[in-house]
């Protein structure tokens, strides 16, 4: 929103730093087996002493659960299986969100889980899921958070999908020359924002 005070709170390194600490928590939990398919900056808070939280894990799941929560489509485990309790094995939860632009959050039983501008490909499909889809949208956020400007958004959630699964944004110091994101900061986005997930990095 342009707000001056919110900018001079929060420059270009701290807004990497939060983007950072999020990673650090998606880290935490691929190591023990559980992605979290919504990651986007409305779940991302800041506290009163600088500490970030990552929000909202009531669409996350277990490697190898179905990507839909009635069970019709079983996935085949393409990450070891980790010992968890039961009640963490994909929760779904029915959850009222507040509406982002013209698109709202899809959480509903069998509809596609996530947030429509920062879902990866493989969501948008339909397909297996493992950490590379969550690499994905915390490359969306980190695009966001530095150039102050969303990559994908299209005028309704078809055209966002198909940027999303075929078009390459403008590097985000083009797009924001004014906030001077330095160029390795344009690779590293989009090697996480890669098509295909094997050009992904292969950890958060």
């Amino acid at each position: 929103k342009g707000d001056e005070e919110t900018l001079e709170a929060f420059p270009l390194r701290r807004r990497i730093e939060i983007v950072t600490a999020t990673c650090r928590t998606l880290s935490f939990a691929h190591a023990i087996g559980v992605i979290h398919r919504d990651i986007k900056p409305d779940n991302i808070w800041i506290g009163n002493f600088g500490e970030v939280t990552l929000l909202d894990w009531g669409t996350a799941k277990v490697w190898g659960e179905s990507n839909f929560d009635d069970g019709r489509h079983q996935t085949t485990p393409v990450r070891p299986q980790h010992s968890m309790p039961a009640q963490a094995n994909d929760v779904a939860v029915q959850h009222t969100s507040k509406r982002i632009g013209d698109m709202s959050t899809l959480t509903p039983a069998k509809q596609l889980l996530g947030t429509p501008t920062y879902m990866s490909p493989e969501q948008i499909r339909n397909r297996d899921l493992d950490e590379r889809s969550d690499i994905f949208s915390a490359g969306i956020c980190l695009y966001e958070a530095m150039a102050i400007a969303e990559p994908f958004r299209g005028k309704n959630r078809d055209e966002t999908f198909e940027n999303i699964c075929s078009r390459q944004p403008t590097p985000p110091s083009e797009r924001s020359t004014q906030c001077l994101i330095p160029r390795r900061a344009d690779e590293i986005v989009f090697k996480a924002i890669a098509k295909q997930p094997s050009a992904r990095y292969d950890s958060m």
